[in-house]
């Protein structure tokens, strides 16, 4: 998930888009944007395919810890192109996570779901290279845990303090290169 996840922030790059992950601070205190958003999870030993957001100490995720959780660091990979209206936004985004190995079997996740992933990417790079800026802010995610239960993307909805923003839509692509047997037309 790290090498991913920093081959999709080198794409966004590359591709024009601005950074729109977590503020960090410099040496001079000034403060830009990383392109990634960090946060952690918990998952418990009695089931590794349960995960939870940890947000902080409280009560509930000490009583987790003392049933033997694991914290696992992850992280949302966030880039924006800016709008002429920046007080709202549009999402375009998809996970970038898959299911690994599991009973010996690797699950790399190319149809779910590098393929939304490169039509973020896609999309990221004509709306960078167009002359013409968008009505509003779009903001281009991929989002980490979606397999283990829309993790990335709640944790980005629930931690908007950094990231004023007023989202109007959000468009989500998952296994968008698959097609119907009975798509005879290849639509």
């Amino acid at each position: 998930a790290t090498m991913a996840s920093e081959f999709i922030a080198l794409m966004m790059k590359a591709n024009g888009l601005q950074p729109f992950g977590d503020k960090e601070s410099t040496f001079n205190s000034d403060s830009k944007r990383s392109w990634f958003q960090n946060f952690e999870a918990l998952s418990y030993k009695a089931d590794r395919d349960s995960m939870a957001l940890m947000i902080g100490t409280d009560g509930k995720v000490q009583e987790y810890k003392q049933k033997e959780a694991e914290v696992t660091p992850l992280r949302n990979v966030l880039g924006i192109v800016w709008g002429q209206d920046t007080t709202i936004s549009i999402i375009i985004g998809a996970h970038y996570d898959h299911l690994g190995i599991r009973d010996g079997k690797i699950y790399n996740g190319t149809d779910d779901n590098a393929s939304g992933v490169s039509g973020v990417l896609a999309l990221a790079k004509s709306w960078s290279g167009s002359p013409e800026k968008p009505p509003c802010n779009l903001i281009f995610a991929s989002w980490t845990a979606e397999e283990k239960g829309l993790i990335g993307s709640k944790y980005f909805l629930q931690n908007q303090i950094n990231r004023p923003v007023n989202i109007i839509l959000s468009l989500n692509m998952d296994i968008i290169s698959r097609r119907a047997p009975e798509d005879s037309t290849g639509r």
